[in-house]
C-alpha cells in the first residue's frame, strides 16, 4: 500500500483550474520531486496534502485512509517550509521541541524525543545554539528534526533552496538526500530546478498548466519524455521537427533539413511529423567537414562556444541555417574549436529519440 495517494485531485479558484484530476502515489521510504514552472499546480499540491487548501474534487490518502477532513496537525504529515521557518530566538532544542510543547506533552517526554532526533541528524552538540550561529545545512537538519519529531509518515519540502546560491544548494541537496536515505522517512519535494529535481529524486512527478503530465525514474523521464515541453523542461534539448523517410535499404528513417537520422525508436506511430530529441551530451563534434555524407552526420559551422568549466556548450549552424548543439568535454585531448571553425557533428542512433509534439 502506498503512504501517501492523491485521487483526482483538483482544485479551482473561481473559473482558473488550477490542479486538473492529478493522481499519484508515493511508496513508503520513497523521495518523489515535484518539478514544475511557475503555474503548474505543484505548491497548490503541496498545500492541498498539506491541508493548508481544501480541494476542489479528489482526495488525499495517507496509508489508505483519506485526510481531507482531518486537521493538519492531526494528518500525519511534516512540512519543511522554503525559509526553514525557525525561530531566531529559540535555540535548536526549543525550536525541535516546539511542535511538542504546543501539543502539551509531559516535559520528560518532550526532552526524550527531542535527544532522539537531535542525534539521529547529528545536532547533538549543536542544541544549545540559535539558528544564526548554524551552517545551513545545520539549519536544514533543524527544520527536517522539527517535521520528524511529530513522528509524521511524510514529510513535504516546499522548495527550501530557491533562495540560496547554486553552491550551497548542491551541498544542501547532497545533505538531505543523504538524511532521508538513512532515516529512511517518505517525502514529497517541490521544485522548479530541473537538476534538482533529477538529483534527489527515486522518481520525479512532471506538472504543467496544473496537470501530472508524466512520472517516472529521473533517468526514465529525461530520456524518454512524453513530448517536446517535457523535453525543455528537462535540461537543454535539440528539438529537431522531422520528416518521415525510407532508405534504399526499405527501412524506416527520418530527415531534417535534408539530413538523414537514423534511430533505434519504432517508427511505426510517429506520425507525419515526428518530433525527435536529441540531448547535446549525445553529439561528438571535430574539425572539417564530412566526407562522404552519412546518416546521423552533418556538416556545419561552428557559431559560438560557451566555457562551463567541465564542459563547453557549442553552437553548430549547418548550411540550410538550421542549428544543433552539442555539449563539448573539457580534457587536454581535445582539439581545440573556435567559432567560425568548419566542422562534423555526429551522433549514435540510441541517441535520436522520438517523442510527441
Amino acid at each position: 500500500m502506498a503512504e501517501l495517494e492523491l485521487v483526482g485531485l483538483s482544485k479551482r479558484y473561481g473559473r482558473d483550474l488550477v490542479l486538473d484530476d492529478v493522481s499519484l502515489s508515493v511508496q513508503e521510504g520513497e523521495l518523489v520531486t515535484v518539478l514544475g514552472q511557475s503555474g503548474s499546480g505543484k505548491t497548490t499540491m503541496l498545500r492541498s496534502i498539506a491541508g493548508f487548501v481544501t480541494p476542489s474534487g479528489g482526495d488525499v490518502l495517507v496509508h489508505g485512509r483519506s485526510v481531507l477532513n482531518a486537521p493538519i496537525n492531526q494528518r500525519g504529515i511534516g512540512i519543511v517550509f522554503q525559509n526553514y521557518a525557525l525561530f531566531p530566538h529559540l535555540s535548536v532544542r526549543q525550536n525541535v521541541g516546539y511542535g511538542l510543547r504546543v501539543r502539551r506533552l509531559p516535559r520528560h517526554e518532550i526532552r526524550e524525543r527531542v535527544d532522539r532526533e537531535l542525534d539521529r541528524v547529528m545536532l547533538t552538540p549543536y542544541a544549545d545554539r540559535k539558528p544564526g550561529q548554524l551552517s545551513g545545512g545545520q539549519q536544514q537538519r533543524v527544520a527536517v528534526a522539527r517535521a520528524l519529531v511529530l513522528r509524521p509518515r511524510i514529510v513535504l519540502f516546499d522548495e527550501p533552496f530557491s533562495n540560496l546560491d547554486a553552491m550551497l544548494r548542491e551541498s544542501l541537496r547532497r545533505e538531505l538526500r543523504d538524511l532521508q536515505k538513512r532515516l529512511r522517512f517518505t517525502a514529497m519535494f517541490v521544485t522548479h530546478d530541473q537538476r534538482e529535481a533529477m538529483a534527489l529524486a527515486d522518481r520525479v512527478a512532471v506538472m504543467r498548466g496544473g496537470r501530472l503530465v508524466q512520472m517516472g525514474a529521473p533517468t526514465d523521464v529525461y530520456e524518454r519524455p512524453a513530448h517536446r515541453a517535457i523535453a525543455e523542461l528537462l535540461g537543454r534539448a535539440n528539438l529537431l521537427d522531422c520528416e518521415p523517410a525510407t532508405g534504399e535499404d526499405g527501412r524506416a528513417l527520418l530527415r531534417w533539413r535534408g539530413h538523414t537520422l537514423r534511430t533505434d525508436d519504432d517508427l511505426a506511430g510517429a506520425g507525419a511529423d515526428p518530433c525527435v530529441l536529441l540531448r547535446p551530451e549525445y553529439v561528438a563534434v571535430r574539425p572539417g567537414a564530412p566526407d562522404p555524407p552519412a546518416p546521423n552526420q552533418l556538416g556545419g559551422v561552428l557559431s559560438s562556444v560557451e566555457y562551463h568549466g567541465s564542459s563547453r556548450l557549442a553552437v553548430i549552424t549547418e548550411p540550410g541555417g538550421g542549428t544543433l548543439l552539442a555539449d563539448l568535454r573539457a580534457g587536454p585531448a581535445d582539439p581545440y574549436l573556435a567559432p567560425g571553425d568548419p566542422v562534423t557533428a555526429s551522433w549514435p542512433a540510441a541517441a535520436v529519440r522520438v517523442i510527441g509534439s
